[in-house]
């Protein structure tokens, strides 16, 4: 019987969905989707064919402070996590919404969602051709595209380098909500066409927070079938740096493989003390 389970990582902000599939025979396919109300997104590394055994995935593009489930599509047959909540409460930062990178690893807290009208550009797919004697035009008919929103965001320094990292990066991004920033979905997916700023003066001139325009073209996930990898092996080797090999032997003690690739880092301050057991 497949089966599904979600639960929260521990030592990142906000805090990364770990998900675990089960019971999918060996060689067949399955597809993972995360659901907040009517909204649904892919999560990264979510299609793919069954190993022998658990498949963990890691999902950093949840809808921020809202109930999400996680649907196991197995054939015919989907099957349902138990809800869980990504907890976005930062001081001093706007809490409904959010920017970081696509792997969730560089996270850019708003100090304040400038409202601008969200100006969108659609992209126009068709194309007309003049012909030379003809008094209508030969056409090209192509889909429309989603194009480009221009968003204006409040940063600090710290974010605003952070912005840089990204941006220095590729410039892909992905925004989170909790579903009420007007006119905007709960998560989606762009890359940053481009980002001036200025100094903000709301504080007298005092500050060194600036105020961005960002322009965002919408995309679809450029790397669908890779999972996040959220810990690395220079994390597992910072975990048992001062410690030898009989201590990771009694750690694993009476656990598996699956209990080893579903570990949370993150509990041990990535990685911190390693304890008894």
């Amino acid at each position: 019987m497949p089966q599904i389970t979600a639960s929260l990582l521990s030592g990142l902000t906000p805090e990364p969905v770990q998900l675990i599939v089960t019971g999918v025979p060996q060689g067949e396919e399955f597809v993972v989707r995360g659901r907040a109300g009517d909204v649904t997104w892919d999560v990264p590394g979510g299609r793919r064919t069954a190993p022998d055994g658990q498949v963990v995935l890691i999902d950093v593009r949840a809808p921020i402070n809202l109930p999400v489930v996680y649907e196991l599509t197995h054939g015919q047959q989907v099957v349902t996590s138990d809800p869980v909540q990504v907890r976005w409460q930062p001081d001093g930062a706007y809490r409904r919404a959010l920017v970081q990178s696509l792997d969730g690893r560089t996270v850019i807290p708003v100090r304040m969602w400038i409202h601008n009208g969200l100006p969108r550009d659609p992209h126009v797919g068709s194309v007309a051709f003049r012909v030379e004697g003809r008094s209508r035009p030969v056409v090209v008919m192509r889909p429309a595209g989603d194009g480009t929103t221009t968003f204006r965001l409040l940063l600090t320094r710290e974010a605003g380098e952070a912005l840089t990292r990204v941006m220095r990066a590729g410039g892909g991004i992905a925004v989170r909500t909790d579903g009420s920033v007007r006119d905007l979905p709960a998560t989606d997916l762009g890359v940053v066409l481009g980002w001036p700023s200025e100094l903000w003066d709301g504080d007298g001139g005092l500050s060194t927070s600036r105020v961005y325009t960002l322009t965002v073209q919408w995309i679809d996930d450029p790397e669908p079938d890779v999972p996040v990898a959220l810990y690395t092996w220079d994390d597992f080797d910072h975990m048992w740096s001062a410690s030898t090999w009989d201590d990771f032997d009694r750690f694993f003690a009476g656990r598996t493989w699956a209990d080893f690739d579903a570990l949370d880092y993150g509990q041990y301050g990535v990685i911190g003390q390693v304890p008894d057991a």
